[in-house]
């Protein structure tokens, strides 16, 4: 997998019969008492704006996909219940309204059907970051496994965006075989089959991590208020190369770390070029671009069935 876009792709079991996405139940990350009001503004901005942005996606769902996979998650449950005749006709609904989705878009391999967007909001600086590291090494080097996985699991800052596809190359016709078993009077093998089916959806999870997307728009505040507030948009710059150094020691750039030099690079030419108007904007657009096209690195993602991998 490429490391930049850091998109993951797997099947995982349906979701959606309480009409929501499972909760992925991460870790709450305190955010310092002492971060600044303008980084928690920051910070807050970015995720509402992810937010904002998942749900413009999620108005793109076929309603009908996403209420036949209720309807197959419901007949499970009167298999269950011996409610033999009431869970083919969910079924047979719920064939019906896939027929539908389909036609919609014939050439569509996985639908969209569910979303969600998940923070790990943890407000911590260069420094930090460089002992817990430290601290979780000594742990590993001792043999106490577990409580670096511990230690280790709380060095995340990042924000993670979960969409879920229904595969039409499969589920329909798990559906259609489920129906079939039940008239057949196969009950078990009718279950086992809706069981693979639910299994079967596929889960494309994005992580973009947060001091990056930070230092992006510091960036752009530190432009918006170079000439009404000097000393604001030097806290703004100051606030970005962190952000940047934090990202590094959390390792989400890995062993590539030439777009990261590259737009601390343009951070510090900033700095220094704060007096010359027209330098300076074009050191901002050059940093914004150049910091853009490092976000663009970790948001691509192109879905496709040949991308999964099987497993729960």
């Amino acid at each position: 997998m490429n490391h930049q876009t850091r998109t993951v792709f797997r099947f995982i079991p349906a979701l959606l019969l309480a009409g929501c996405m499972a909760a992925f139940n991460p870790a709450q990350a305190a955010i310092s008492s002492t971060a600044p009001a303008k980084a928690t503004h920051l910070k807050e901005a970015a995720t509402a704006r992810a937010k904002q942005q998942s749900r413009k996606r999620s108005a793109g769902f076929n309603a009908d996909a996403v209420s036949a996979i209720k309807e197959v998650e419901q007949a499970a449950s009167l298999l269950q219940e011996k409610k033999y005749d009431a869970a083919v006709k969910k079924l047979e609904s719920a064939d019906g309204k896939l027929e539908i989705a389909m036609a919609s878009n014939p050439d569509l391999k996985l639908i969209p059907v569910a979303e969600d967007v998940i923070s790990h909001d943890l407000m911590t600086n260069p420094e930090t970051v460089k002992q817990e590291v430290t601290s979780i090494s000594e742990e590993l080097m001792a043999g106490n496994v577990q409580d670096a996985r511990v230690q280790l699991d709380r060095l995340r800052s990042d924000l993670i965006t979960r969409d879920v596809y229904l595969p039409v190359e499969t589920y329909p016709a798990a559906i259609k075989q489920a129906v079939k078993q039940l008239t057949a009077k196969q009950y078990q093998q009718a279950a086992d089959t809706l069981d693979t089916a639910m299994d079967s959806l596929v889960e494309e999870i994005q992580v973009q991590p947060l001091p990056v997307i930070l230092a992006h728009d510091a960036i752009q505040d530190a432009q918006t208020n170079r000439t009404s507030d000097r000393e604001q948009a030097m806290w703004d710059l100051d606030f970005a190369h962190e952000q940047m150094l934090t990202a590094k020691r959390l390792g989400y750039f890995y062993g590539d770390t030439k777009d990261y030099k590259s737009v601390v690079q343009h951070i510090e030419k900033l700095r220094e070029a704060m007096g010359g108007k027209s330098e300076v904007d074009q050191l901002f657009t050059k940093a914004k671009q150049d910091i853009g096209k490092l976000i663009g690195k970790f948001s691509t993602a192109h879905p496709s069935p040949h991308s999964t991998t099987a497993g729960k």
